[in-house]
């Protein structure tokens, strides 16, 4: 919605041009400036697009192969974002799309927050998918949506935004808060474990001290993360090179 024209769906075979288009639009802007991946908003909401059968999982496919293959030729990789409202959040869905999209057309980029509110574990999904992990993003979380609020209509507003049910105030938070959800020292294990080598961006979205949420990210990496890169390398495992943002 950048630029001022209704949002278009990966779900809805004519809109497949128009995002390919955009997408290449982004990723030459991200080739002038350095970049390597651009990060893609997998799905609409699940409470929005309706029942993810397998004819949906194919136009999804479809769609991101056709984004992928052509950001790839900006030297720009493509990879999905699956945030907690998504209905890629079930297992059997990503696992399902993942093998329908070609192994160098298109990756996952992992969101520690959004896997954990969504009931699932984030380093078990670096395991599960160890080819497909091309960015990472470390962000804490504070609730998990184990009502299944997702899929509620609008969803975006009324439980992201808003809540939901239990007015939940925020569910994300800077990596290392009080009261986070997220294991990040597994998480970095699991990334070791795989041998990624790409990038690790610390996220706090959104923050109400901006200061205090950078200094606890550098904290969490300078004291819990690099020592465990340091140790994997003495023992020989792939170099993982963490970066914060």
């Amino acid at each position: 919605m950048e630029d001022l024209t209704p949002p278009l769906s990966p779900l809805v075979g004519d809109d497949q041009a128009g995002i390919v288009a955009r997408a290449t639009w982004y990723a030459s802007a991200l080739a002038e400036l350095g970049g390597s991946v651009l990060v893609a908003c997998a799905t609409p909401p699940a409470g929005d697009c309706g029942e993810i059968d397998d004819a949906a999982l194919g136009r999804l496919a479809d769609c991101w192969s056709a984004v992928g293959r052509a950001t790839l030729e900006l030297g720009i990789r493509t990879a999905l974002h699956v945030d907690f409202l998504s209905p890629l959040r079930e297992p059997a869905n990503l696992n399902r799309l993942l093998e329908l999209i070609g192994p160098a057309d298109a990756g996952l980029a992992v969101d520690t927050a959004e896997f954990t509110i969504a009931g699932q574990d984030p380093a078990e999904i670096i395991r599960r998918h160890p080819g497909r992990i091309w960015h990472v993003q470390f962000k804490d979380a504070l609730a998990v949506d184990a009502a299944g609020e997702y899929l509620v209509p609008h969803a975006q507003y009324s439980v992201r935004q808003r809540g939901g049910d239990r007015e939940i105030p925020r569910w994300f938070a800077e990596p290392g808060a009080d009261g986070g959800l997220v294991d990040f020292t597994g998480v970095m294990q699991a990334l070791i474990d795989i041998g990624y080598t790409g990038w690790i961006v610390f996220e706090s979205d959104p923050s109400p001290h901006p200061a205090t949420s950078t200094l606890l990210g550098g904290y969490l990496m300078q004291e819990q993360l690099r020592p465990l890169i340091a140790a994997s390398v003495v023992e020989g495992h792939g170099v993982t090179t963490a970066k914060g943002s």
